[in-house]
């Protein structure tokens, strides 16, 4: 008969028994003539789970903060791994602590060990996203006649579509929201292109 918590668990009478539930578990035997005998306790505990502070998708140059839960395990230590495609890899001995901050796509893992017992979490995937790209031309010129105009074009591209924002002397211009500007005053003119996975890049009119 077998026990969680002290409790019997009904049906559970087979020399084994399999369990998802964390838990104390014993067991008691008894013989045909009637003796009987209670093992000691078996402690059955949840694996660590991993989690993301944010979304598991991030632009290029940023990062993801992942966390261990380590479900109640008594004195854990740390050790975090990434696989890139060649079989999960140690990050070293800079990723022994319950947090990482992941900036590489791959799946990240984390070993827990706890009373000489090591357990692994689920892997998490991060994948991240290159940043859009503008490459912005002008037309007729950059130096225009009073009365005249420039059209600045983005010519952007990467996770498409994309979102604009004009800027002029690093402030946005009101309402400069296409993938072309036409200028008729002077200044510095700047163009913010958003792709479809929200990532931004910033680039000058050269």
């Amino acid at each position: 008969q077998w026990y969680l918590n002290g409790i019997i668990i009904n049906g559970a009478n087979t020399a084994t028994y399999s369990t998802t539930t964390p838990g104390i578990y014993t067991l008691k035997v008894t013989s045909p003539t009637g003796c009987s005998n209670l093992s000691s306790g078996t402690k059955v505990v949840s694996p660590p789970t991993a989690s993301a502070s944010t979304g598991t998708a991030i632009c290029q140059g940023g990062e993801v903060q992942l966390t261990v839960n380590t479900n109640g395990l008594s004195n854990p230590t740390y050790q975090w791994y990434l696989n890139n495609g060649n079989g999960f890899v140690s990050l070293g001995s800079n990723a022994r602590s319950s947090t990482y901050s992941a900036s590489s796509t791959g799946d990240y893992r984390v070993e827990v060990t706890s009373n000489n017992s090591t357990s692994s979490s689920c892997p998490i995937a991060i994948q991240v996203n290159s940043l859009p790209v503008a490459n912005p031309t002008i037309a007729p010129s950059s130096a225009i006649c009073a009365g005249t105009s420039a059209i600045i074009t983005a010519n952007a591209f990467g996770a498409a579509p994309f979102t604009y924002q004009w800027n002029v002397n690093g402030n946005p211009i009101f309402g400069a929201v296409a993938s072309t500007y036409s200028a008729t005053l002077g200044g510095d003119y700047a163009v913010k292109v958003t792709d479809a996975n929200g990532c931004e890049s910033y680039r000058d009119w050269e």
